[in-house]
């Protein structure tokens, strides 16, 4: 999609609202339900851990025209 551009961002970094795209390349939104701080295998989204954040999660972010101009959301 051109109205989309993609950044590799550490799991801590995720919160809810933000979109990701998920191991199948599909995009999903994240609620707060979906997101799991600390415990016995650190952060987690979806139950995935993306190995203790070594990995890092690919969010998207969407190109938005608004009155100011383009914004990336």
């Amino acid at each position: 999609m051109e109205n989309m551009i993609i950044e590799e961002v550490h799991i801590s970094q995720v919160v809810a609202g933000d979109s990701i795209m998920c191991g199948d390349g599909h995009v999903r939104t994240i609620c707060q339900k979906d997101i799991s701080r600390g415990g016995f295998c650190g952060d987690t989204i979806f139950g995935y851990s993306y190995n203790s954040g070594t990995i890092k999660v690919k969010r998207a972010k969407f190109r938005v025209p608004t009155n100011k101009g383009i914004v990336y959301r």
